[in-house]
């Protein structure tokens, strides 16, 4: 009997600790995912949920912690709410859970070494490497997309851009690199360091200017924003939990 009710107080204080766990969503209807980070020493691996409504869904796990369990996301730490379309989280959850990546940057596994984008900005100039080099000062991206998806859609859509914004696209053995106007360019800098789409560059993705043949390409920096902001959210998250 004591051992019982041991058990239920144990189970209680479990559920509760949960429950606190649960991150602060913004007052806000509409899809997203349901993350956890599982974090090593050295890697971490992403769990992710995609909801159709995420209040529904955190209103439900702040009344029913097992239901983490169901979903497969029982481990020990914050669960988080990413707010965006329920198919960019679609996207999301097939890009980048359940695959092991580095926390230390020097540190690669097999399943992340060729998927890193690194940022290189100054005033005129954007690189993209998919290289860490030691002699330049690099952001780590993280990564926010194949290179599969980069040598398919990339050059399609910066010949289009080159000729309507006059942008130079130098493609190289490592990545790419953009120079142009510093006011274009930064905006382009925003999206790669932050996620952040700026007006700017979201009335470019909305023109009908915009052949049809370049509309996946859209999509696909579409895909890279929202790949970096949340990656950047979580790489925050690791080193400040």
């Amino acid at each position: 009997m004591l051992e019982d009710i041991d058990f239920l107080v144990r189970e209680t204080f479990k559920h509760l600790e949960e429950s606190r766990k649960l991150e602060q969503l913004p007052e806000m209807d509409g899809p997203g995912f349901i993350y956890k980070i599982e974090k090593n020493t050295q890697t971490f691996v992403l769990r992710i949920y995609p909801s159709e409504d995420l209040l529904s869904d955190k209103e439900l796990l702040e009344k029913m912690p097992t239901a983490l369990t169901e979903l497969k996301m029982e481990t020990q730490g914050e669960t988080g709410f990413f707010a965006c379309d329920y198919g960019m989280a679609l996207h999301l959850q097939k890009h980048l859970a359940n695959r092991r990546f580095s926390i230390n940057e020097d540190i690669y596994t097999l399943s992340q070494a060729d998927d890193d984008w690194w940022l290189a900005y100054q005033p005129g100039r954007l690189n993209i490497s998919f290289k860490k080099t030691k002699t330049t000062d690099l952001l780590k991206l993280g990564p926010v997309a194949t290179k599969q998806e980069y040598k398919i859609l990339m050059n399609v859509f910066f010949k289009y851009f080159s000729e309507q914004f006059n942008l130079e696209f130098i493609p190289n053995d490592s990545g790419f690199e953009l120079r142009g106007e510093e006011s274009f360019l930064a905006d382009w800098g925003n999206l790669f360091q932050t996620g952040r789409v700026t007006d700017l560059i979201e009335e470019v993705f909305r023109s009908k200017m915009i052949p049809p043949e370049q509309r996946k390409s859209s999509e696909f920096f579409k895909k890279l924003a929202h790949s970096r902001r949340f990656l950047k959210m979580v790489y925050e998250k690791l080193v400040h939990p």
